[in-house]
């Protein structure tokens, strides 16, 4: 679990002279380790178990689809696991029966009677090994579909919370909403997840939207948001300068919420958790809501 501590922020300013840091520290530290400690667990365990109902409810569909009914004093899982075995002892009654019957043929003692139950138990055995398969296979794909559904949405709403702020009263509130869904889904129809789970936006040829602006690096989804043609002329944006005494200048675009969002893309070569703390004092302050923004957006989720 990462904590910030007092002992963080003195190295982190070591040799600097920030005013006001001690009487704030204390604040800063207490809401960003609460968070860390109790939202952020709560977060991740509610949509760990809408994943598990989900999933165990794919199950309960699939059986139903093939005359299964779950007993309702058991869990779904020691139900298929009592069915699967059932059907596996069946199997392996049927084909020590066939072993059986083979050998009193191949002896000489079977009749027409015998080769005709022969032949009915071998095609009850396909007939189970093929019920099994299709459970199976059935099963896989409705968990693949289920995966597929959940990663268009996330991708959707990633987009949504990119989109930049419209300039006051250029649109009336009915054409602004239906703007905004076109900008949506527009967009996702050209994104995906590269190996790093980061949006990025692939062209007709499949290739992957690179912005000649910000040094060949793929378009983020708050740079494809803001050079949308649909809102063309109609964007808030504004240029802030920023840093401890560097000097830096940071574009930023403001979001829906009216707050400012800052743009990660200069911080996509951070290779640890380490290295993008140091990328992102050099333009805020630690424990600012501007740092915090960074520091936890998804693009960085995987950084150790």
């Amino acid at each position: 679990m990462i904590k910030i501590t007092k002992e963080i922020i003195a190295s982190a300013f070591a040799g600097k002279t920030i005013d006001g840091l001690d009487a704030i520290q204390d604040s800063i530290l207490a809401s960003v380790n609460n968070y860390v400690s109790t939202m952020l667990p709560s977060e991740l365990s509610a949509k760990a178990s809408e994943v598990k109902g989900q999933t165990f409810q794919l199950f309960d569909d699939i059986l139903k689809k093939h005359g299964y009914t779950e007993p309702t004093s058991e869990k779904t899982t020691e139900w298929l696991d009592q069915m699967l075995t059932k059907n596996k002892n069946e199997i392996t009654e049927k084909t020590a029966k066939l072993t059986d019957l083979e050998k009193q043929i191949k002896e000489g003692s079977g009749d027409a009677n015998l080769k005709s139950q022969l032949e009915i138990a071998t095609q009850q055995s396909a007939a189970k090994d093929k019920q099994i398969e299709l459970l199976k296979t059935e099963k896989k794909t409705e968990i693949e579909k289920l995966k597929t559904e959940n990663k268009a949405t996330k991708i959707k709403l990633i987009i949504e919370k990119s989109l930049p702020k419209i300039k006051k009263d250029s649109l009336n509130e009915e054409i602004l909403k239906l703007t905004r869904k076109g900008v949506i889904d527009d967009l996702a129809a050209k994104a995906d997840e590269d190996a790093e789970g980061n949006i990025i936006f692939k062209g007709e040829d499949g290739k992957i939207l690179l912005n000649p602006e910000n040094k060949q690096l793929p378009f983020t989804p708050e740079e494809m948001a803001s050079k949308h043609k649909l809102f063309e002329n109609i964007i808030e944006t504004s240029t802030t300068a920023t840093g401890l005494g560097t000097g830096t200048t940071t574009t930023t675009t403001t979001g829906t919420d009216g707050k400012t969002k800052a743009d990660i893309s200069k911080y996509r070569s951070a290779k640890s958790k380490d290295e993008l703390t140091e990328m992102i004092q050099k333009d805020y302050t630690i424990g600012t809501a501007e740092f915090m923004e960074v520091y936890k957006n998804d693009a960085f989720k995987d950084l150790k």
